[in-house]
């Protein structure tokens, strides 16, 4: 599934304000377009396609489109980066964990992506913990979320920290 996703930052501020993103859903053989303000919950439509060379057509009309209007692409390595930090019980992750742990991932990519805030990683295991790579336009309003998927992934509160990791 290719994604085209771009944010309009105003010359008078710092961090993109407004974003839109397109994919063509092959399975669903729909073409989806999402767009909002960063930071709060987007809305989407879907148009039922025949096939990918009508999707590839969209997708490459709408990141012209995108461009017409200001909207420019953002790398996920030139975004701000948080890392979340899931601590084991022991030095190894019990099943549980390791579900608990793709999960939080699976999670926050979700939550903060329906945002236009970003996406996290797949859960990468050190010395026990795990820890998920967090690329985000905002870091403020993704640690915000953070905590909610938290709970909604089953991981204990107390055995998570956030923090930022580039300047």
């Amino acid at each position: 599934m290719s994604i085209i996703r771009a944010y309009f930052c105003p010359e008078d501020s710092t961090r993109p304000t407004h974003y839109r993103e397109a994919w063509w859903d092959e399975d669903q053989h729909e073409f989806v377009v999402h767009y909002g303000k960063v930071g709060a919950t987007g809305v989407d439509t879907a148009e039922k396609l025949e096939d990918c060379a009508q999707a590839e057509a969209l997708l490459s009309g709408f990141s012209q489109q995108c461009t017409e209007d200001g909207y420019q692409p953002i790398d996920p390595a030139e975004m701000e980066q948080l890392q979340i930090t899931y601590t084991l019980r022991g030095t190894e992750p019990s099943d549980v964990e390791s579900h608990q742990a793709q999960t939080l991932a699976t999670l926050t990519t979700r939550e903060l992506a329906w945002r236009g805030l970003g996406e996290a990683d797949s859960p990468v295991l050190n010395a026990g913990a795990f820890t998920i790579a967090v690329a985000t336009v905002h870091p403020g309003r993704s640690r915000e979320i953070i905590p909610t998927v938290v709970k909604a992934a089953g991981v204990q509160a107390s055995k998570v920290t956030v923090r930022k990791t580039n300047a």
